[in-house]
């Protein structure tokens, strides 16, 4: 009862006008988006190949935004490319 259960949920952090929809991963190191640096990529997650737009801060990948492009992805992004990027920052990776 109550729980969404949705491969895109991640994209409600995006379109949510009253913040109620949060990104707990990006709430746990927070900085501001205009402190971030983004560039154009591709998501490495599943052979669709979304565009991405990653998100980083002192040398430390923060975020991943979705990127439009409207014969791949639109404006939308699974869960996987949006969340799935813990892995690059591991220390003994």
């Amino acid at each position: 009862d109550g729980t969404l259960e949705s491969e895109f949920s991640g994209n409600l952090v995006e379109i949510c006008p009253t913040g109620v929809f949060t990104d707990k991963t990006h709430s746990e190191r927070y900085n501001r988006k205009w402190d971030m640096q983004f560039a154009p990529s591709i998501c490495q997650q599943c052979s669709i190949g979304c565009n991405i737009s990653p998100g980083e801060r002192y040398g430390e990948l923060r975020r991943i935004e979705n990127r439009y492009n409207g014969t791949v992805n639109h404006y939308f992004l699974c869960d996987r490319g949006r969340f799935g990027y813990g892995y690059v920052n591991l220390k003994d990776r």
